[in-house]
């Protein structure tokens, strides 16, 4: 009976230890994405000013998409192949992709990750943008979405995400309300300075 009451407890403790890893590897980042008044008030200026290195949309272009990848914050992994999938369905279809990084030393890692793009920037003076997250603008270059690719602790694809409707309406050629999406509880880490 003891050797019972020993091995359940072992098995027990061992089940809760994983248990509380679990939790502490994997929601440690959920969060709102943004606080509204700070990213409201920094982020057009800013966004304006960074985008300036990419340049206009390529004559086959409808819309552009710049997904902010930081592989340090560990929700990156959540979103890889939504973003992935994104890049396959959408750049067929005339959407140009570019990745953000926060450093130059993540250029050559961020086209090997994400082959499908045709830019990589170095944007390292946002304060208030978490990441992943995207930007869109449309053929006229005008902002149309900022925020996350979708809610919750895992970002998932099912073809109604916020991004992926923006981009419907792009590719559609349908008028986009802009939208900031900022309220939105998911895994989100700060984007480093």
């Amino acid at each position: 009976m003891p050797r019972k009451l020993v091995g359940f407890s072992l098995v027990l403790g061992w089940g809760t230890f994983i248990v509380i890893a679990f939790w502490l590897f994997t929601y440690k980042n959920l969060r709102l994405f943004a606080d509204e008044q700070d990213v409201l008030a920094q982020f057009p200026a800013d966004v304006a000013q960074s985008m300036t290195s990419i340049g206009p949309l390529p004559t086959q272009s409808i819309g552009r998409l710049i997904h902010f990848w930081n592989p340090a914050c560990r929700c990156s992994r959540f979103s890889q192949s939504h973003v992935e999938e994104i890049i396959t369905s959408y750049e067929k279809q005339g959407i140009d992709f570019v990745v953000a990084v926060p450093n130059q030393s993540l250029v050559d890692r961020a086209l090997t990750t994400f082959p499908g793009v045709s830019d990589v920037i170095v944007i390292n003076n946002l304060e208030g943008l978490s990441s992943p997250s995207a930007v869109i603008f449309d053929s006229q270059n005008t902002l149309v979405y900022f925020g996350p690719y979708s809610d919750g602790a895992f970002c998932s694809s099912d073809g109604s995400t916020p991004v992926e409707q923006v981009l419907d309406s792009a590719i559609t050629q349908q008028s986009v309300t802009p939208w900031l999406n900022l309220s939105t509880f998911g895994c989100y880490c700060d984007w480093p300075n």
